[in-house]
């Protein structure tokens, strides 16, 4: 279980990383990620990323809004 809890939180931490790195072309951030420690900590963080994404303006986009291309 502790090897499936390094991995899954490694990914969870990967994937906060890109998102929190992506911006608008105006330099505006692509989306607000809700974590107490960027991810630094598996003892405080699962492998759980919450997060919203954000117009250029700064408005929050609609989960209807949002498709995902897999």
């Amino acid at each position: 279980m502790l090897d499936i809890s390094q991995m899954t939180f490694t990914l969870a931490q990967f994937f906060h990383h890109q998102l929190t790195s992506c911006h608008h072309g105006n330099g505006s951030c692509l989306a607000e990620v809700y974590c107490e420690d960027n991810f630094q900590n598996i003892e405080t963080q699962g492998a759980i990323v919450t997060f919203n994404l954000l117009r250029a303006n700064g408005n929050y986009i609609g989960f209807s809004e949002v498709n995902f291309l897999i």
